[in-house]
């Protein structure tokens, strides 16, 4: 409520407002940090904690680091943790409330109601034939069709989504 109304109250005032967009994430793949790769539960936490707060991939890939300097080299579902982790990061960037998979394996990427993506940028990106497309009659979502591993090439992918301003540079 109180995040609510401090955003009403700055349009009023027309000030410009920072909306941030958290993106909820459900792809056909597992999304956890395994207790054999970080065995104490409040550390755990406390790295979900982190990577939730995450905006930036400059910031997951500081993690990552983290991650394997205290843990060692990370496994097949660390990886897959972080991978998505980055593509919520960058989905949130362009402002997309939601990245689902269906039984069939399709990819919708639903926009919230602040979507950040300029159209001639969409547009571009629609054009250079990525995997994104729309589909005629849902207009309101926007579709990936991944080109080899899904969760690297929509990383890759929502790069160039990402309106340059919210892009940083990762390290």
């Amino acid at each position: 409520y109180i995040k609510h109304l401090e955003d009403a109250v700055a349009r009023v005032r027309g000030e410009e407002h920072k909306i941030d967009v958290h993106t909820s994430i459900n792809l056909r793949t597992d999304m956890y940090l395994p207790e054999d790769y970080i065995p104490d539960t409040r550390q755990r936490i406390e790295f979900y904690k982190r990577f939730e707060a995450a905006v930036s991939e400059a910031e997951v890939d500081e993690l990552l680091v983290e991650l394997q300097d205290r843990f060692g080299p990370a496994g097949e579902l660390v990886e897959t943790f972080v991978a998505l982790e980055r593509i919520r990061v960058l989905a949130s960037a362009c402002g997309f409330e939601s990245i689902y998979q269906d039984d069939s394996g399709r990819v919708q990427l639903k926009p919230s109601s602040y979507f950040r993506v300029p159209g001639p940028r969409l547009i571009q990106v629609l054009e250079k034939k990525l995997g994104f497309h729309i589909q005629a009659g849902n207009p309101g979502i926007l579709y990936y069709q991944s080109k080899g591993s899904l969760l690297s090439s929509l990383a890759r992918d929502l790069r160039h989504l990402v309106p340059p301003e919210r892009l940083a540079p990762v390290g």
